[in-house]
């Protein structure tokens, strides 16, 4: 609540406080919004993982933050995508909510680049599963993986359970397709930053 003092007297002068609604609105609808990160996006998947599979780092059954025991996910804010980075970064159970893709992410699995990205440069660095599996065609998954890639996106750290969510996968297995993206520029990423903002800011 915003206090404003409309007048005080060395005296005996009564002390006026008066509430802004707007302010409180305002104050109530920030703290539902998590943070927003800038992180270089990219993306893995059952033939580029090492080793191949959906073997994850940290799996749930030995990591409490954790969601998944193999690579997966819907991209809900109960079943977020899994993704990797470096733990000395986003430590096991971190989520994202990323905009760009409309999907919640959970830190479950470790990434050489991205371990290298974070400690040598200090460049946020998240590879996110993309669905596959044993059967998919790797060419095609690959070209999908390259497509979605992004030098760097705004992402949500800590987000609230109600943002906008895709459930499409980005890559269908069972036809080898990619899902198609929308070819963002700058300055479609700035009006991902500017959905997370409350709308009484707009």
């Amino acid at each position: 609540m915003k206090l404003a003092v409309l007048g005080f007297c060395a005296l005996v002068s009564p002390l006026v406080v008066v509430a802004d609604p707007v302010r409180e609105h305002q104050l109530a609808a920030t703290s539902s919004s998590g943070e927003l990160v800038d992180q270089y996006l990219t993306f893995y998947g059952w033939p580029d993982n090492d080793p191949p599979g959906n073997a994850l780092a940290y799996p749930r059954r030995s990591n409490t933050g954790a969601v998944h025991n193999t690579a997966g996910g819907t991209g809900t804010y109960e079943d977020p995508v899994s993704m990797a980075t470096d733990p000395s970064e986003w430590q096991v159970g971190t989520r994202f909510y990323i905009p760009f893709l409309q999907k919640y992410v959970v830190m479950e699995d470790w990434c050489a680049g991205c371990v290298r990205n974070w400690r040598q440069q200090r460049r946020h660095h998240i590879d996110v599963w993309m669905n596959s599996n044993a059967r998919v065609n790797r060419s095609a998954l690959v070209d999908c993986q390259h497509r979605w890639t992004r030098p760097s996106v705004p992402t949500e750290l800590n987000p609230p359970p109600d943002r906008t969510v895709d459930l499409r996968p980005l890559f269908d297995t069972t036809t080898n397709t990619c899902l198609d993206d929308v070819s963002v520029g700058p300055a479609d990423l700035r009006l991902d930053r500017l959905a997370l903002r409350p709308s009484s800011y707009r």
